[in-house]
């Protein structure tokens, strides 16, 4: 089982919205598994595009490690703390 997927958004051949769509077409562990979409852009149209494909949550690259880092440690909260 995975505890956490870190999902580029602008992958070639398929995008992170259709890749979140189908891991979530999967059932199981996948429908609840945190999505954490990674993205150059972090406006509403698509925070709400990550949402409606599936994802938890969004974060700008321009947002920085840190931002990151706060969310997988606010959506996964028994992670490592080797993460700290």
């Amino acid at each position: 089982m995975v505890d956490l997927v870190i999902m580029d958004i602008d992958m070639p051949v398929m995008d992170g919205l259709e890749a979140t769509r189908r891991i979530r077409s999967l059932g199981e562990w996948r429908t609840s598994v945190p999505i954490i979409g990674f993205s150059n852009c972090n406006d509403g149209n698509g925070q709400r595009a990550c949402a409606d494909a599936g994802m938890t949550a969004l974060v700008s690259k321009a947002q920085g490690l840190d931002a990151l880092l706060d969310t997988i440690q606010r959506l996964v909260p028994t992670s490592s703390p080797d993460l700290e």
